[in-house]
């Protein structure tokens, strides 16, 4: 079976940049008190809660096929081959 680690990698990645960025952004814009810049931080939080809801659902996903896989190899040993 191959694997599609690096996938789920790259969305951590782009969640921990994301959010990174979206704290910053938060930050510099309660020190220039601008209402722009803390609009645009609120967008950038609905971005980054997207992106790490589908890591998190990926990384679901994957536990329970495995799980799956495991419990119809164990009643099927035909499908081990």
């Amino acid at each position: 079976m191959h694997n599609h680690h690096h996938e789920t990698d790259r969305i951590g990645w782009a969640f921990c940049l994301n959010a990174g960025f979206t704290i910053i952004e938060f930050i510099g814009g309660l020190l220039t008190n601008s209402t722009a810049i803390m609009a645009d931080a609120v967008h950038d939080l609905g971005d980054s809660l997207s992106i790490g809801s589908a890591w998190l659902l990926d990384r679901l996903q994957k536990k329970i096929l495995m799980k799956c896989t495991r419990m119809a190899i164990a009643a099927c040993p035909c499908l081990a081959r």
